[in-house]
């Protein structure tokens, strides 16, 4: 989660080292386009971000914002299964 300088260092790393099917997410998708096209990784709209969640198997959150970005109970509903 975020695209800042943070989140593009670990990005790289990760290109780097051979990982594939990422996928990053903002709350400017225009932001995580141009991103997704430098590293060739998938966006998901960060609307959406609470139903991928039980999809990927890390979520890496690198956000400047000043407000909760993954709400416990949201994240809760949707990965009690993968939880419990």
């Amino acid at each position: 989660m975020g695209v800042g300088e943070l989140a593009q260092s670990i990005l790289s790393l990760l290109v780097k080292e051979g990982f594939s099917n990422l996928y990053i997410t903002n709350r400017s998708y225009h932001k995580a386009e141009r991103i997704s096209n430098a590293y060739q990784v998938n966006i998901i709209d960060f609307r959406d971000k609470y139903e991928w969640i039980a999809k990927v198997d890390i979520i890496i959150s690198a956000t400047s914002a000043s407000h909760i970005v993954l709400e416990y109970e949201r994240f809760l509903e949707k990965n009690r299964k993968r939880i419990t």
